[in-house]
């Protein structure tokens, strides 16, 4: 019994107890749930704050040459979410539920994000590779940055109508603030919900 809470991980342990709670219907008290609501609100910004002292500390030039990591971005970043776009296109999964479109949208962009921070934390509490797994987060953190909006393009090509446009806008400048003469803006239209 208690051997097992011991392996059982905390992430775990956290998902049954809000699965408890979601289908129980059981709703916190205002006293717990303000703080729970704040940590909730400082998981963004402490994420940005670790990949970077994860950037920081990292030897990017040094792994360039590891062929893991680049078969893992790919892995991660290209392969898997053209997996799971092509099954929900073409098994339609969407036509089944309301708003089906959105939900669809909200998983694959959750799919196409670069790995999660927190899985260097954790593997830095059970004492594993730390080193290899921020290099991970950084090369899928810098690489998400040209997978991402061609990912948001193919899904809008793939995708029920949706409508992605690059505009060139021009940004007047003034004396006292030098703006740059262009800015690229991706723009996704509402017909891709």
């Amino acid at each position: 019994g208690s051997e097992m809470c011991k392996e059982t991980d905390i992430n775990v342990l956290a998902i049954i107890a809000g699965l408890l709670l979601f289908f129980c219907k059981i709703k916190l008290p205002a006293v717990i749930l303000a703080p729970i609501n704040d940590i909730g609100n400082m998981l963004a910004p402490l994420s940005m704050i670790v990949t970077g002292m994860l950037m920081a500390d990292s030897p990017i030039l040094a792994s360039l040459k590891n062929a893991k990591l680049y078969l893992f971005s790919a892995i991660r970043l290209v392969i898997w979410p053209t997996i799971l776009l092509l099954i929900m296109c073409v098994s339609h999964v969407y036509e089944f539920i309301p708003d089906g479109r959105t939900l669809l949208l909200i998983v694959y962009l959750a799919s196409i994000t670069p790995s999660a921070s927190t899985i260097t934390q954790m593997v830095q509490v059970y004492n594993k590779d730390a080193a290899y797994s921020s290099l991970l987060n950084v090369f899928t953190t810098l690489f998400c940055i040209i997978t991402m909006p061609l990912a948001v393009i193919l899904f809008s090509w793939l995708n029920f109508n949706g409508d992605v446009s690059f505009v060139m806008k021009s940004v007047p400048g003034t004396d006292k603030q030098k703006s740059p003469p262009h800015t690229c803006t991706l723009q996704i239209h509402r017909g891709l919900y």
